[in-house]
């Protein structure tokens, strides 16, 4: 077998080795020339051809899937670009927006008296920036330990290092671990936004709550016209009494009306009278919170009684002549903890 591949190799050798002649005569009395070049050298040439034929015939496929790759990138640039500017221009709209309603809710706040005078409601935008830098060197402290501690147990060999990227725990093992996150401006932009908001929402829940609480002491403080119709003929203090020439003091307001005119309670409470007084009549007496309660007197007729919860507006009885009254109308009176005050800032506060 080995004399064989000896004797082929030595053909190739003889055969390489032998040479072609190649004449060229030209015209006229021009001597011959004549070029010798071995089979070897033919070869060669032929196969330098071949391959720089199929390496350009290669590379232009190459370039032109290439070229169709540059114009998909070029696009998704271009689109990223786009959305980029779209994404910018709504968070420009975004934040003169914000800018509007955190007025709005400063002039809310100074009108509620909620906030000492000169003392800022928002934070300010270096503040909010302070603060999402110190959020992000949190983070990025944090990621560190957590680095380090995945390092400290991959080496412990707690850990298979082939389930993690080992090229980024490489990485992370030669550099110093002293380096902090690079963050870009719209990530510190987004974070500064992100904290502006809730401060806002914040303010929004503290307003929501502020309401709700007046709510809550408008449904218990008798500011509400407690007759469907009337009109005032008496009011609150000193006055001439009806029934002869010497002066009395009216301990409420009397708003005239027909019999039967329908009569509502000024505000949500339990009814802790109802019944007959000699000079009252049919009167109901209302206790509310905050230590308010309510008289209504000289009623025709009652729809409540002791004991039950009403709330603000409820029919509670009808306009009468009961008790000791020149007429039909109801007598109103505001107690506080007992003691009668004027009803009329009440009657007339809306």
């Amino acid at each position: 077998m080995k004399e064989k591949i000896e004797k082929f190799v030595h053909h190739l050798r003889v055969k390489g080795h032998e040479r072609v002649t190649f004449m060229i005569i030209p015209h006229g009395e021009a001597h011959i020339i004549s070029l010798q070049i071995s089979k070897f050298t033919i070869i060669f040439a032929v196969f330098i051809i071949l391959l720089v034929i199929t390496v350009s015939i290669f590379s232009t496929e190459l370039q032109k899937r290439m070229e169709v790759e540059v114009n998909q990138v070029y696009d998704n640039d271009k689109s990223v670009y786009y959305k980029k500017e779209q994404y910018l221009e709504k968070l420009e709209k975004m934040t003169a927006y914000q800018v509007m309603l955190k007025k709005n809710l400063v002039n809310l706040i100074e009108m509620a008296d909620m906030v000492y005078p000169d003392t800022p409601v928002f934070l300010t935008s270096e503040s909010l920036m302070k603060k999402a830098d110190s959020q992000m060197d949190s983070e990025s402290l944090q990621f560190r330990k957590y680095m380090e501690g995945l390092i400290t147990r991959i080496n412990n060999k707690e850990l298979d290092k082939l389930q993690l990227d080992s090229a980024m725990i490489d990485e992370y093992t030669q550099s110093s671990s002293n380096i902090p996150f690079s963050y870009s401006s719209e990530v510190v932009d987004y974070r500064k936004l992100n904290l502006d908001v809730q401060q806002i929402v914040n303010v929004l829940s503290v307003l929501q709550s502020f309401i709700a609480e007046r709510e809550e002491v408008q449904k218990n403080l008798p500011y509400y016209w407690p007759i469907a119709g009337g009109h005032f003929t008496s009011f609150y203090g000193p006055r001439f009494s009806p029934f002869g020439y010497n002066t009395e003091f009216h301990l409420g307001v009397d708003i005239a009306d027909a019999t039967g005119t329908p009569i509502y309670a000024a505000a949500s409470g339990e009814v802790v009278m109802a019944g007959v007084s000699s000079g009252y009549g049919k009167r109901v007496i209302i206790k509310h919170r905050f230590g308010y309660s309510t008289l209504y007197g000289h009623m025709n007729s009652m729809n409540v009684g002791v004991g039950e919860h009403v709330y603000k507006g409820e029919l509670i009885g009808r306009v009468g002549e009961t008790g000791r009254a020149t007429g039909p109308h109801l007598h109103f009176e505001v107690r506080i903890e007992g003691k009668t005050i004027d009803p009329l800032p009440y009657l007339t506060a809306n």
